[in-house]
């Protein structure tokens, strides 16, 4: 029984693999998934094989990496970025909020309070 794939976030395979760079030709012919983390991708033109660690949010969340993409989406869809800047701005402010507020809950429960004083009661004082 195969399963259907369903495109959740992409990448380009020179970014995925060791020694690579834009210039690099890589003609991927086949993929194969091992499990739910990790696929093989078979090449046409490399005598290779290359294991690709499929949880590309990890490699999003490196310094640099996201202001990065935004920088080339934004350049690509400059015009219709324009267009919504305002809306984007006011959503990203809501979301802002929303998080400092529950962030706001979760520390100000008293449960959570007293387990981060007992944290600190029990680190070693020297650290």
């Amino acid at each position: 029984m195969s399963r259907k794939l369903e495109l959740i976030r992409e990448e380009k395979l020179f970014r995925l693999l060791p020694g690579r760079t834009k210039r690099s030709r890589l003609e991927a012919s086949g993929v194969a998934l091992i499990d739910d983390h990790t696929a093989l991708v078979v090449f046409d033109n490399l005598n290779q094989v290359a294991r690709i660690d499929l949880s590309l949010k990890r490699k999003a969340r490196q310094p640099g990496i996201s202001g990065r993409v935004m920088r080339q989406i934004v350049t690509k869809h400059r015009a219709l970025y324009g267009e919504h800047l305002e809306a984007a701005l006011v959503g990203m402010y809501e979301h802002l909020t929303a998080t400092s507020l529950t962030l706001e809950r979760f520390y100000g429960n008293p449960a959570i309070r007293t387990a981060l004083r007992v944290r600190d009661w029990l680190r070693p004082r020297g650290s």
